[in-house]
């Protein structure tokens, strides 16, 4: 069985559909400081507490909790983050190597930064490269695509609008390869918060 904790549950009711061994939990107003499971009524009998977004915003005791690192552009590349945002990057950082009992580093690159810092111990960190199900497009169990989307005539750039994901240089290399013959009914979709 699987709990899945967002901020708003019922937002993701028409994406993840209802199923008898998955149930949502709303977290109501994100913390910035790891609140106990049992504050939803449940108590530690998980097998594991997994953070896919590194910061580890639930805990609960006796329950291993492992994380999912995407990067450290907040140190690497300070000049893309406001004051505000390196700090909370920082803190949500530290305390995700503090409490985690595992990493999983998406990349070789992400994982070895870590390591010559010296931040965590090497035999709990693993690489584990993102994988997205049904690379030729959208899957959709027979159901027509969204928005009038055809199969194989679009690009997905899934990412938030923050600087760093440089949606002008995809933006730009799209607009090149319009004016260099790309079929005009392909389109370039860009999702994120």
């Amino acid at each position: 069985d699987f709990i899945l904790f967002f901020k708003e549950a019922e937002k993701f009711l028409d994406v993840f559909a209802p199923k008898p061994n998955i149930r949502m939990v709303s977290t109501g107003k994100k913390e910035l400081i790891p609140k106990s499971i049992s504050a939803y009524g449940l108590g530690p009998k998980a097998d594991v507490l997994f953070c896919p977004f590194s910061a580890v915003l639930l805990q609960a005791p006796g329950v291993p909790v492992v994380s999912t690192f995407y990067d450290a552009q907040f140190r690497d590349y300070p000049s893309f983050f406001r004051p505000e945002e390196k700090k909370q990057r920082e803190a949500n950082h530290l305390r995700m190597l503090g409490l985690t009992d595992g990493i999983a580093s998406i990349s070789n690159f992400g994982r070895d930064s870590i390591l010559e810092k010296k931040e965590y111990p090497a035999d709990r960190i693993q690489t584990i490269h993102l994988h997205l199900a049904g690379r030729g497009g959208l899957a959709t169990d027979g159901r027509p695509l969204p928005g009038g989307l055809r199969a194989g005539r679009y690009f997905v750039y899934p990412a938030n609008f923050w600087r760093h994901k440089n949606h002008a240089a995809l933006l730009t290399a799209f607009g090149m390869a319009c004016r260099q013959g790309l079929p005009q009914d392909i389109l370039y979709i860009v999702t994120g918060k």
